[in-house]
């Protein structure tokens, strides 16, 4: 189920369509360990993409402005994990081992 979300994701969201890597604006963190990617203005249909490698649960600041909700949460219920949690104030709460798809604000 994971895998056909994700694919219709990707089908139904123009901002994933585009495979250029320097169309993605690419950050880390160590502490927990966690990359951000951002495809696009998340004010203009942009998505940005949380990979959260942590091994615990974490409420983690959104690097980009103007992140809204979540469009995808791997932890979700519905694909076999502990349940997601929505983003609240420029932070989303991931749980370990966990990939999050945020839209803009407005989207």
């Amino acid at each position: 189920d994971l895998y056909r979300a994700l694919l219709r994701l990707r089908r139904d969201t123009p901002a994933l369509r585009d495979l250029d890597p320097a169309a993605a604006d690419v950050t880390r963190t160590d502490d927990p360990p966690v990359v951000w990617a951002l495809r696009g203005d998340l004010t203009a249909g942009g998505v940005a993409v949380c990979l959260h490698f942590g091994r615990e649960r974490a409420v983690l600041p959104v690097p980009f402005a103007g992140a809204g909700h979540v469009l995808l949460d791997s932890a979700d219920a519905r694909f076999g994990g502990p349940g997601a949690a929505p983003a609240a104030d420029g932070a989303v709460t991931a749980q370990p081992q966990s990939v999050l798809v945020l839209a803009g604000a407005d989207a």
